[in-house]
């Protein structure tokens, strides 16, 4: 879902709440995710060659835009 609006800018809402749903999902069938390990899991997308090579596999620079949109999410969502 993410990958079919990466013309929208991370920012919009659109994003954000596919975001949200994606820390939710991760939630439900992994482990909790706090903000704090959500924001160093979108870190990891680029930084972590495995990561960036795996997630740009589904789209060129999906690893970039979700690491951006997680950031965005993360800054939004901290206490």
């Amino acid at each position: 879902k993410i990958a079919a609006v990466m013309d929208l800018n991370p920012e919009e809402k659109t994003v954000q709440e596919l975001i949200h749903e994606w820390r939710m999902h991760i939630t439900r069938y992994h482990y909790e995710c706090t903000i704090e390990i959500f924001r160093g899991l979108g870190e990891m997308y680029t930084a972590d060659e495995r990561f960036k090579n795996n997630l740009d596999q589904i789209r060129d620079g999906f690893a970039e835009y979700m690491s951006d949109a997680v950031r965005l999410y993360g800054r939004r969502h901290s206490g």
